[in-house]
């Protein structure tokens, strides 16, 4: 008998495992609905969205126009007939009003194979499973009647599947298997208080945290509801110091919180608006003297519908995820994207898709530092409570696409997303994830029932659940000839396209800088500060580069008769004078320069290496001077501005006798003559 049972079970579970599940995905007609959008007759159709943990607003489900009416109906199609041996209905409000349902196949026969007295569950939810008697071939479309007196209140379906088992069908929430064991540490009190922490923000390296204290008597604008801004960095120990109150400058009578920190730890995007608004997001920066006023950012387009919205600025400076009910949403909060302009503004944004985007509100997206892995909160994919924290990746549309692409469609392609499962996700309210730069620990807030306000939590990321590998460079930005500390911004692009990737400022008291490099490839970056020409670098990644930690000084040169400047990143054919493509970017630098700077007059110095005739290198030196004038000329300085000379092989900055030496030795300056 022991045997015979467990054969059976094995059976059974087998069956389990491969019973397979068709959602509807046609709306074919339907009595009334209550939303164009939310509750909407569509949003019934594919995967459950709110099983197994329930809902009490479903928005991403088909509610009847008004409730209590006598009788609604919903008929769903599916676009390849299917083959079934049950019905699912997923009840997701005041369920037990179905009557009676009636299956169509792809002949027109008619099957009725549900017919009850509608009575109230007394559950707020309920998977109804109909067994046939026998297998329906080729089914094209279910049709559902709601006896909708029977139950009051609105009645709503949240999905319409036909499984091709009668097996009992369990819904399962997406999560990513096979990791390890995560523990969640709640912060200490230098952190956490009696009051509710919210909003975690940690510096992509790590040191610094920000968040937002509520209600705390010591806030500046200091109300039942208001928030302000509240900070504190690792000790030499690695423990978190007392955290203390940001300063008025950042600190106002308006809703106060950091949207990102920017590499480096010297730039802040905080909200809301600091121009006499209550909306908004500005741009603040650290001076000797403290962080400065914020500078209100500017978002083209952007009509936000309802009360709630958030954003997070990328790690490049340049890539916006918003959050916020638009017109051009899916219903409720979506997720957009938008990018940087040249006018410092940024564009239209652009929705995610409905990959991330449900009718029902998804929150706090944060983009890892590898510009592809997205983390955010939803109250519309199936989780454990509330909302829970997902994780999903962008699919480029081709090889070529790089991780800072701003194509529309490189913004539309993600992939399923995962839940981060227990215990990070709980039956609680979960709140926004944030993740150091490396992706070792991630921080996000919770209202647990163990403790009475939200407080914020730490946790390793386990290794499926991180952002890809990402390369760190840092330095200091100093005035070459001086030797002073630089406030600039560092513009980093690629080298092969001449494509800005991203910006970020440099510290004015120490000159310290950092930027995140997000995959393998070349990259050509500087310092940029008004009166002053930056020497171009450049550096190669390879994937067999084993640290992920750079470290490079830059210098500025000031715009003076008699400096000069070596064009690092300026590149030409072996033994030719025809510059290659990967120099464009260096000559339209140099060229703004002379734009904005109409009264200097430069010289463009050719060099060579001894290799070959006296009279070939000084041929070569000056052809190549010739070639970069014109090309800077061409791209809009005036001929007034410009001169050029050669001088082969005479002058020499390293040895001749290496390869290296030879290589410093083949270069192009630009010097300034006059001023």
């Amino acid at each position: 008998m022991n045997v015979a049972i467990s054969i059976f079970i094995f059976i059974s579970s087998a069956l389990l495992a491969n019973a397979e599940v068709f959602w509807a995905d046609t709306v074919i007609s339907y009595s009334s609905q209550f939303g164009e959008k939310e509750y909407s007759a569509k949003q019934s159709l594919g995967t459950p969205n709110y099983f197994p943990s329930g809902c009490t607003d479903p928005k991403a489900s088909w509610s009847s126009k008004k409730p209590d009416d006598i009788t609604e109906y919903l008929h769903l199609g599916f676009k390849t007939p299917v083959d079934g041996r049950s019905v699912i209905i997923a009840e997701i409000q005041n369920p037990g009003a179905v009557a009676r349902v009636f299956l169509f196949d792809r002949y027109g026969k008619k099957y009725r194979v549900y017919d009850k007295v509608a009575i109230p569950t007394n559950s707020p939810k309920r998977l109804l499973q109909i067994n046939l008697d026998e297998e329906i071939k080729e089914i094209v479309s279910v049709k559902i009647f709601l006896q909708s007196s029977a139950v009051k209140g609105f009645n709503s379906i949240d999905a319409v599947g036909i499984s091709d088992e009668d097996s009992l069908f369990v819904p399962k929430i997406n999560t990513q298997k096979g990791y390890e064991e995560v523990t969640l540490e709640r912060l200490g009190q230098k952190i956490n208080s009696d009051f509710s922490e919210r909003l975690p923000v940690i510096s992509p390296s790590g040191n610094s945290l920000y968040f937002v204290r509520t209600s705390h008597p010591g806030n500046v604008g200091f109300s039942k509801e208001h928030s302000d801004i509240w900070f504190s960095e690792l000790d030499k120990w690695g423990e978190w110091k007392t955290a203390r109150l940001l300063p008025k400058s950042l600190n106002n009578e308006y809703p106060n919180y950091v949207i990102s920190v920017l590499p480096g730890e010297n730039q802040l995007i905080v909200a809301n608006s600091y121009d006499g608004s209550k909306s908004g997001i500005a741009i603040t920066e650290k001076t000797s003297d403290g962080w400065t006023k914020p500078r209100p950012l500017k978002i083209d387009n952007l009509e936000i519908l309802g009360e709630f919205s958030s954003f997070f600025l990328a790690g490049d400076g340049r890539t916006l995820l918003i959050d916020a009910e638009l017109s051009s949403g899916f219903g409720g909060n979506d997720l957009f994207v938008s990018f940087l302009q040249k006018d410092s503004s940024y564009s239209s944004p652009i929705n995610l898709g409905g990959m991330i985007n449900t009718a029902d509100g998804e929150h706090y997206p944060f983009l890892a530092a590898d510009m592809q892995t997205l983390y955010f909160v939803s109250y519309g994919h199936p989780g454990y409570g509330s909302t829970d924290i997902f994780m999903s990746k962008r699919i480029s549309s081709n090889e070529s696409s790089d991780n800072h692409s701003e194509e529309a469609h490189d913004w539309h392609n993600w992939t399923k997303p995962v839940n981060l499962g227990v215990p990070i996700n709980s039956h609680a309210w979960e709140g926004g994830l944030s993740l150091q730069s490396q992706g070792e620990y991630a921080y996000l807030v919770s209202k647990r029932s163990e403790y009475n306000t939200t407080d914020i939590f730490r946790f390793k990321m386990p290794n499926k659940l991180r952002p890809q590998r990402v390369f760190t460079f840092s330095g200091r930005v100093q005035d070459k000839i001086s030797g002073e500390f630089i406030s600039a911004e560092i513009v980093y692009e690629d080298l092969s396209s001449g494509k800005e990737i991203g910006r970020v400022k440099s510290n004015s008291e120490t000159g310290g800088y950092e930027f995140i490099l997000p995959k393998y490839g070349v990259y050509a970056f500087r310092a940029s500060a008004r009166g002053f020409m930056g020497v171009s670098e450049n550096i190669t990644i390879g994937k067999s580069d084993t640290s992920s930690k750079f470290i490079k000084d830059l210098s500025l040169i000031p715009l003076i008769s008699g400096n000069k400047i070596l064009l690092n990143n300026l590149f030409f054919e072996m033994s030719s004078f025809e510059i290659m493509p990967d120099s464009y970017g260096e000559l339209a630098r140099i060229s703004q320069i002379l734009q904005e700077n109409v009264n200097i007059i430069a010289k463009i110095e050719g060099h060579t290496d001894n290799v070959g005739s006296d009279e070939n290198n000084q041929t070569l030196s000056e052809n190549r001077g010739k070639a970069v004038t014109d090309y800077l000329i061409q791209l809009g300085a005036t001929p007034k501005q410009l001169q050029y000379e050669g001088f082969g092989e005479s002058k020499p900055i390293k040895s001749n006798n290496t390869k290296s030496g030879r290589k410093q030795n083949r270069r192009v300056e630009f010097k300034i003559i006059e001023n």
